[in-house]
């Protein structure tokens, strides 16, 4: 749920809500209260000093930890960024958080990243580029980029599922299970409208879905890290 904000407004919170929300940067979440405190100051650092508008929307999936206080005390305007919560009762699966923070966002381009921040947010740019440039969804592709830390049982298994999605459901993607996916607000409302699976096959759903109506799909190399835990 929304927690409205008490505090007295000042003349630079005033400002950033008669502008257009440019970025919503989207954070499913289920018990990260030990990691998510670093995400968020990581967020709050990133975008609280653009020249743009944006907001971050943390969705929380049935969390039974200390997450939701946790992200309580963040909510709130930092500068130019917004932070919101919404907060589910009980657990959905991530691809039902994806959807409900897609859908509750009102950015002109919309990201959503893993809790674990396993993309540095200093890549955000180059996700947003691609959505300027044309394309209608941007995913990052550990193909070919930077990956750091990978256990070998991961690897493998990253390279195989990766193999069958690339073969049979989204030819021309890579890699369809980053964290780490953009959208103009068009194609998003579109997309997330129709989605229907709500576990982690739903970036497979969302990717063949924006295939079969012809959207400009941009894979781009981005660093990514094994995150211990995640």
């Amino acid at each position: 749920m929304d927690r409205t904000i008490s505090t007295p407004a000042t003349p630079r919170e005033v400002s950033i809500t008669c502008e257009p929300v440019h970025l919503s940067l989207l954070i499913p979440a289920f018990n990260e209260e030990a990691r998510l405190g670093a995400t968020l100051d990581a967020v709050v650092a990133q975008l609280a000093a653009e020249a743009y508008r944006s907001e971050a929307i943390v969705v929380l999936d049935g969390c039974t930890d200390g997450t939701r206080a946790l992200v309580d005390r963040y909510v709130g305007v930092h500068g130019q960024l917004e932070l919101r919560l919404l907060d589910n009762p009980v657990n959905r699966g991530k691809g039902a958080c994806v959807r409900q923070g897609m859908l509750a966002a009102g950015g002109r381009y919309r990201v959503f990243t893993d809790a674990d921040l396993s993309y540095p947010l200093d890549q955000l740019p180059t996700l947003l580029g691609a959505l300027e440039a044309g394309a209608g969804v941007a995913v990052a592709s550990r193909e070919a980029s930077a990956v750091r830390y990978q256990a070998p049982a991961r690897r493998l298994v990253t390279l195989l599922s990766r193999w069958v999605m690339h073969t049979f459901f989204v030819p021309g993607v890579p890699d369809t299970q980053a964290g780490f996916k953009a959208f103009t607000a068009e194609v998003a409302d579109d997309l997330f409208g129709v989605q229907r699976l709500s576990g982690f096959g739903f970036d497979v759903e969302i990717l063949h879905i924006a295939a079969m109506r012809g959207y400009p799909i941009r894979p781009l190399a981005l660093e990514w890290r094994d995150v211990p835990g995640s």
